[in-house]
């Protein structure tokens, strides 16, 4: 959930302090402009197939590491500036694409942790993903006027390391994700 919560902190302060950045000198473009740069973010829905495949033939600990270090290098892109139309929009793809593929991989996650009670669980993740997403739209303003774009690009990286990080050192019952473990 903490990992899951982080990326989605990331997310939302991606995407707002992109359209607040856009909307601003030097780049001052309209909305249906800045609105443009969400068609990047569709490759994230085509990378949900793909991470299901891939979660049912790997742990789900390596396809959201795999899935966070694309996120993260989306993000690294993004830093660099918004002045090439061209590398924001891979930018953003590389982020959306990530951040969609980790989701999905850590939906499987929990529901695994006990089946039965699936849906609950999920009700339960789903609940603390959003209010933890709503921190980063929260602060996206504040912190772009506080740190600029660059700033605000980096500390959504730091995010996502910090969620790397807890999906790395797991849950402390061993190798890969819980699915692994389904008679523990």
């Amino acid at each position: 959930m903490a990992a899951g919560g982080l990326w989605y902190l990331a997310f939302n302060l991606i995407w707002v302090a992109l359209a607040l950045a856009l909307g601003r000198p030097p780049y001052s473009l309209a909305p249906t402009a800045i609105g443009l740069y969400s068609l990047a973010g569709l490759l994230g829905f085509l990378a949900l197939p793909v991470a299901g495949r891939l979660t049912d033939r790997h742990s789900s600990r390596t396809v959201i590491t795999a899935s966070l270090a694309t996120a993260a290098t989306g993000t690294a892109l993004l830093a660099t500036g918004l002045g090439t139309p061209l590398v924001t929009a891979v930018g953003l793809a590389l982020f959306d694409a990530g951040a969609f593929a980790a989701q999905a991989a850590n939906q499987s996650r929990v529901m695994a942790l006990d089946p039965e009670r699936g849906g609950s669980l999920s009700s339960v993740y789903l609940v603390l993903y959003f209010a933890v997403g709503a921190v980063g739209t929260t602060i996206a303003a504040p912190l772009l006027e506080a740190v600029g774009w660059t700033g605000t690009a980096l500390t959504a990286l730091a995010a996502l390391t910090a969620a790397a990080g807890v999906v790395r050192t797991g849950d402390g019952r061993g190798r890969g994700a819980v699915r692994e473990s389904p008679l523990r």
